[in-house]
């Protein structure tokens, strides 16, 4: 079993849809989640992945992008109201996040390592951050590849979704 786990926006993304379509009867489009795209894996199984963690950590900076990136979700794929879909988006991943007993840590951007704010940008350097600094050794969940280099010249523990 595995410890910690940093979520990315990614793999964190792909669960909270996932989560959203499911709860709203809708029929869940897996070809639209990266985790199925770009890895060949389900949402199943990255739901049932993370529900073996004993404890998942995110970054503030993550929900920024998951914010912009469900906009645009919802603004293509919603046949009601963006505003209603969004709505309803964001009440069933405060519901899963709390069920999920997630922790949410913060990096204060000007302590964060500017190189990898240069690289990465800043979300992406706060979760090389937390997981230099959780006191166990929390591995970083993660879709992208160029996170997973740098975590590796680092000697972060880091994951890619396959």
């Amino acid at each position: 079993m595995i410890n910690q786990v940093i979520l990315d926006t990614g793999p964190l993304l792909d669960l909270l849809l996932y989560r959203y379509w499911r709860d709203q009867g809708r029929p869940i489009d897996e070809s639209r989640l990266l985790c199925r795209k770009q890895f060949n894996v389900s949402p199943e199984q990255l739901s049932r992945f993370l529900g073996n963690c004993t404890k998942l950590i995110f970054v503030p900076g993550v929900f920024v992008e998951i914010g912009r990136l469900a906009r645009d979700e919802f603004r293509v794929s919603a046949r009601r109201a963006r505003e209603t879909a969004l709505s309803l988006f964001w009440r069933v991943a405060i519901r899963v996040l709390r069920l999920m007993g997630v922790d949410e840590r913060w990096a204060r951007f000007l302590l964060l390592d500017g190189r990898h704010v240069e690289e990465l940008g800043p979300t992406d350097a706060s979760l090389i951050r937390c997981a230099k600094d959780a006191s166990e050794r929390a591995a970083i969940l993660t879709h992208d590849e160029p996170l997973r280099g740098l975590c590796h010249k680092e000697s972060v523990p880091c994951m890619v979704t396959s």
